[in-house]
């Protein structure tokens, strides 16, 4: 490659008569110096230099040994940008220098070798120095260590510096204009490129470039004031904390998160903002360049049930199922007995919780039940549970035309509270344990049979033979408000006692058929899948042994609104507000609910929290709702 370049040639010869001038060796040899300089004076270090015989042919190799013969000397730059070859012996050559920031461009300087040593400068217009310091975009400040690269597309050179720990850089490029990036530890990948331009002759000074730092939210896990070691969830994406609960997370500028915590059923799920609910969590975003430090979680704590179940001769009873139930809360915990009876409930809310266990058989299952006030953060030890405390009633079910033991049998009150629904063994025998002294019945699901049973306290009842019939098919067509075919709408034929053999789903043509009636008075319910029809019903008779067809048509639902509030006065955002008849919405973020589909009528409105374990409490409320029509609930507060 042809090049420009300056030289300057000392000889200094004894034969000029200078004084000192050096005495030749006896071959002749004198050292040759080259020195490589850029355009503004500045060393170039790492130039190959090598020394040739003018006017040979550089691919002659005659003995093979990989060294070209014309060649008589090679070597690289010092950090001075100087070298020196010894012992070169007297006649013309030619010294070429390769740049490796000139994209290995090659400068050759015809120097002759006469009575005394010579020293060369070979000047490479073509290189320059840029310098200039990598700065945080947001602060200012020098980012120390950075790795600053640049390419020029035009002339295939690059550019590659190394910041020092006050983020200052310097760097020898070949002269062009360069697309520059630079990159550090804890420094975004994709920050925006800068274009500088370095001309023949001159230095470029002041090449700042600014980067943006990664973004990052962070702050401390806590449980009672002291910091725990957790996995602390982005999303989808966790980050685990250190010992004393420390953690951070990068995160992209701009978009609000919401951390949270999971650690154990000894404590909630916890949000950002402390609690347990994600409609009420904090949410936290970071602009470009920052991050957050301050996003501190403080665990909620459950409250913890233990206890002991004992059988009826008081001794522990082992492996019993053990289930407790908030009572007007989401909230629900289940445990084994061990060998000792006892049992451990954990993750409960506080308030008042019913604490139920079961045992026996299938057939003749035993259980005991007992009530209690939790206290998140606290551990309450339950009053002793006793299986088959009380009275145990069982008899059997005989059925025509299907198997008994897929014949739902339920026990209620003689008020109607329902104790529980069982299904016999493959006999028919079928039992309840744990009753108090009393009047209860027992129901064959759907057969409107149902017989009383009277219970002493600690007896034995046989409450004898239930025969239930052959069940025959109640079938039918149901249509929209606008007569259209419902479709999927849920079906039930519910006996005049309350309970039902099973459900069904409407076809695409509207259509149900549902086999479990046996016969007397029945129900049937229809409610539709969605839109904004009312639920409709049908009361029917049964003769025995004959099919009966009913058709029904649902009727205008109502749209029924309203706000929820939590104690501070704020929208409680995410509860659930539904109507008797199943009907049912979700609060918005202004705490508004829209119920359509009400049937028309007087109906209460119950507010829960049931994605929530520690949310809000139930709530009450009524409304008139009117068929086509719109109207507005009382305003319901929770806590």
């Amino acid at each position: 490659m042809k090049a420009r370049f300056v030289a300057v040639v000392t000889a200094l010869a004894a034969a000029l008569g200078f004084a000192g001038a050096p005495a030749a060796t006896a071959a002749d040899t004198y050292a040759l110096t080259v020195t490589v300089l850029s355009g503004t004076g500045k060393p170039l270090s790492s130039e190959l230099v090598e020394v040739w015989v003018a006017g040979s042919d550089p691919s002659v190799d005659a003995n093979s040994d990989g060294i070209p013969d014309a060649r008589v000397a090679v070597g690289n730059t010092s950090s001075e940008g100087g070298i020196q070859f010894r012992a070169i012996a007297e006649g013309d050559f030619t010294v070429r220098v390769t740049s490796p920031y000139d994209w290995n461009a090659t400068y050759d300087a015809p120097v002759t070798i006469a009575g005394g040593p010579v020293s060369i400068s070979v000047i490479d217009q073509h290189v320059a120095t840029v310098s200039g310091t990598v700065r945080d975009a947001v602060t200012g400040k020098g980012v120390p260590w950075a790795e600053v690269s640049g390419y020029s597309t035009g002339s295939n050179s690059y550019l590659d510096a190394r910041a020092d720990a006050k983020g200052a850089f310097t760097a020898l490029v070949r002269t062009a204009t360069y697309s520059v990036q630079a990159v550090a530890d804890d420094y975004r990948t994709d920050n925006l490129r800068t274009t500088i331009t370095v001309h023949d002759g001159a230095d470029l000074a002041g090449a700042d470039l600014r980067i943006y730092s990664t973004s990052w939210v962070g702050g401390r896990v806590t449980l009672g004031g002291k910091g725990l070691d957790s996995l602390v969830w982005f999303g989808d994406v966790p980050s685990h904390s250190s010992p004393t609960g420390v953690f951070h997370e990068q995160v992209e500028p701009g978009v609000s998160v919401s951390p949270w915590v999971e650690s154990g059923s000894s404590n909630f799920r916890t949000y950002l903002g402390n609690t347990v609910r994600k409609p009420d969590a904090k949410k936290v975003s970071v602009s470009l360049g920052r991050s957050v430090t301050n996003a501190d979680i403080a665990l909620v704590r459950t409250a913890t049930v233990t206890g002991t179940v004992v059988n009826r001769n008081g001794k522990p009873a082992k492996r019993a199922t053990v289930e407790a139930q908030s009572v007007g809360r989401a909230g629900s915990a289940k445990a084994t007995t061990d060998s000792k009876g006892r049992y451990t409930l954990r993750g409960l809310p506080s308030g008042k919780v019913t604490i139920s266990v079961w045992g026996g058989t299938r057939a003749v299952p035993a259980h005991g039940v007992t009530t209690l006030t939790a206290q998140q953060g606290h551990k309450v030890a339950a009053s002793r549970l006793t299986l088959s405390r009380d009275a145990i009633a069982y008899g059997r079910i005989k059925t025509t035309g299907s198997r008994v033991s897929k014949q739902d049998v339920t026990v209620t009150t003689s008020k109607g509270v329902w104790l529980g629904t069982f299904r016999p063994d493959a006999e028919g025998w079928v039992g309840v344990a744990g009753l108090s002294a009393g009047t209860y019945y027992v129901h064959v699901d759907g057969s409107n049979l149902r017989k009383k049973v009277v219970v002493k306290a600690h007896t034995v009842v046989d409450f004898g033979v239930i025969s239930r019939g052959k069940q025959v098919t109640v079938k039918g067509v149901v249509r929209t408000a606008n007569g259209q075919p419902a479709v999927g709408a849920r079906i039930a034929v519910v006996d005049s006692h309350g309970t039902t053999y099973g459900v069904v789903r409407t076809n695409a043509k509207g259509a149900y058929s549902l086999t479990g009636a046996v016969s007397g008075r029945y129900t049937v319910t229809a409610k539709p899948k969605s839109g904004t029809d009312a639920w409709t019903s049908a009361s029917v008779t049964v003769t025995k042994g004959r099919a009966l067809t009913q058709s029904l048509r649902f009727g205008k639902g109502a749209t029924v609104t309203g706000v929820v509030l939590n104690s501070k006065g704020k929208p409680a955002i995410g509860v659930r507000v539904e109507t008797l008849d199943g009907r049912s919405a979700k609060t918005n973020a202004s705490g508004v609910y829209a119920i359509t589909g009400a049937r028309a009528g007087r109906t209460e409105i119950r507010v829960s929290d049931p994605s929530y374990v520690g949310g809000y409490r139930d709530a009450y409320t009524t409304a008139t709702a009117k068929a086509g029509r719109t109207v507005r609930a009382k305003t319901v507060s929770v806590r």
